[in-house]
C-alpha cells in the first residue's frame, strides 16, 4: 500500500511540478526552456521530498473525519485538494520564484558590470555615449527582479492552478493506482 501511495505522490509531484513551472515561467514575462527545465527539476525534487515526509492520504482522511465529510466524495475531494495545495504550492512557488529571481538578478548584474567596464574604456570627451550607457545601467538596475513583488502574484495564480490540478488529477491517480486487486473469478466445472 505504501508503494502505491508513493506512486500517487510521484505522479502528482510530476503534474504539479510541470504545471507550476510552466505557469511560473510564463508569468515571469520571459519564458526560457532552460529556466523551465531548471525550475521543473528543482520543484519535482521538492515535491518528492514533501511526498515522502507528509502523509497526504492520512492527513486528508483525518481532516474529512474532523469535518464530518464522507471520504471519496466531492466534498472530501474539495477539502483534501485544499490541504494538498496549501502544503505543496507555497513551498514550491517560493523556491521556484527565489531561484528565477536570483538567476535573473545575477544575469542583469553581470551585464551591468560589463557596461561599467565599457564606460571605463570610453574617452571622457565622449560624454553623450557615457550618459547613454549610464541611463541604460539605471534602467537595468530598475529591472532587477526582487523576490517578494515576484512571489505574491505568482503565489496567487499558482495556488489557483494547483488547486484545480490537484482536484482533477489526485482522484484519477488514486482510482487508477489504489483500486483493489480483485482476483479473477474461477470457473468451476460441473
Amino acid at each position: 500500500m505504501k508503494k502505491k501511495a508513493m506512486l500517487v505522490s510521484v505522479l502528482m509531484g510530476f503534474v504539479m511540478s510541470f504545471s507550476l513551472s510552466l505557469t511560473g515561467n510564463l508569468l515571469s514575462g520571459h519564458f526560457s526552456v532552460a529556466g523551465f527545465l531548471l525550475s521543473f527539476a528543482v520543484s519535482f525534487v521538492i515535491s518528492l521530498i514533501i511526498g515522502m515526509i507528509v502523509p497526504m492520504k492520512p492527513l486528508g482522511d483525518a481532516a474529512c473525519r474532523k469535518c464530518n465529510i464522507q471520504p471519496e466524495t466531492f466534498k472530501a475531494n474539495l477539502l483534501t485538494s485544499l490541504i494538498s495545495d496549501c502544503i505543496y504550492t507555497p513551498l514550491m512557488t517560493a523556491i521556484m520564484v527565489w531561484l528565477m529571481t536570483s538567476l535573473s538578478a545575477t544575469q542583469i548584474r553581470r551585464q551591468i558590470a560589463e557596461l561599467q567596464q565599457q564606460i571605463q574604456a570610453i574617452p571622457p570627451e565622449q560624454t553623450g555615449q557615457i550618459a547613454e550607457m549610464q541611463n541604460g545601467i539605471a534602467q537595468m538596475q530598475e529591472a532587477i527582479p526582487h523576490f517578494l513583488p515576484s512571489f505574491l502574484p505568482s503565489l496567487l495564480v499558482c495556488m489557483i492552478v494547483g488547486y484545480i490540478l490537484i482536484m482533477i488529477f489526485q482522484p484519477i491517480f488514486v482510482r487508477l493506482i489504489m483500486k483493489p486487486q480483485i482476483p479473477p473469478h474461477s470457473t468451476s466445472e460441473s
